[in-house]
């Protein structure tokens, strides 16, 4: 079962402050830098799609998966903007507000998309963003792993 918008359960960062405890106001200004941002990679529906759902959202407070793809799309922007790479930025940016790869996206927009969502990586991909949030938090001193 996709839990999509819910948060780790060891980081109780921004995101699970902010995002479910009153959501995150969408901007236009917001709504533009993600617009922009997913604009170099070309065309993905599921993208269009959530982008849709936050330009309906403008001037509201967003949760869950909604508040997940804008404020993560966001802060890749700004890192790539400053230099980062795409996959170190999303990285950082899952990190940063302490959600899996795969609750970015609505439920409604993975079932709109399903073919694009196979079911069968999901728990690859969330054993991989595990362990990356792992070694960044040992990087940072805030675990023993591997010590």
């Amino acid at each position: 079962m996709i839990t999509a918008g819910r948060t780790s359960p060891r980081r109780k960062g921004v995101a699970a402050k902010g995002v479910e405890a009153g959501g995150v106001r969408v901007t236009q200004k917001g709504i533009d830098i993600a617009t922009e941002h997913l604009a170099q990679f070309g065309e993905h529906a599921p993208n269009q799609a959530m982008l849709d759902r936050l330009g309906s959202a403008v001037g509201t407070r967003v949760t869950g998966a909604d508040a997940n793809f804008y404020l993560h799309e966001i802060s890749e922007a700004t890192m790539m903007g400053r230099g980062m790479s795409y996959d170190a930025a999303h990285a950082a940016a899952l990190g940063k507000y302490g959600v899996s790869p795969y609750s970015l996206y609505h439920p409604e927009v993975i079932q709109q998309f399903p073919s694009l969502f196979n079911s069968g990586i999901r728990p690859v991909i969330r054993i991989l963003a595990e362990a990356r949030v792992r070694v960044q938090d040992h990087v940072r001193g805030r675990s023993s792993f591997g010590r």
